[in-house]
């Protein structure tokens, strides 16, 4: 992963759907290099309901597979935020009982978040 990350304003443009089409490729690998910072930031400036949505019309462009990939990912990550104040407990019967909680991006966000964890 380089040191580049998405700016505020550029994610509000490509959400938008006004980045160009190059500004938008870049944002796109760069969120499916799986960047923390970034994801966090992609999650934080679009309402939970309206996600899909709105990173779909941005995603115009892309192919099919890389849209799947970059939804898969944001939603993981909103996933995750929802699941992380609960006690572990909680966070299994949720998952358990939830298929929404049952997908890729889930998984990978919480892959990345027990390497966190085991860092810290």
């Amino acid at each position: 992963m380089d040191d580049w990350h998405v700016e505020r304003e550029l994610l509000d443009r490509f959400l938008r759907g006004a980045a160009t089409r190059e500004e938008a490729r870049r944002v796109v690998r760069h969120l499916l290099s799986g960047c923390p910072r970034c994801l966090a930031s992609g999650c934080q400036v679009t309402a939970p309901d309206a996600c899909d949505e709105v990173v779909e019309r941005a995603l115009a462009f892309a192919t099919e597979e890389e849209q799947r990939l970059a939804l898969e990912r944001l939603r993981g990550w909103g996933q995750w935020a929802a699941l992380e104040p609960l006690p572990p407990e909680a966070r299994f019967a949720v998952v358990e009982s939830d298929a929404r909680f049952q997908s890729w991006g889930l998984y990978v966000r919480l892959l990345e978040a027990s390497r966190w964890y085991m860092r810290t």
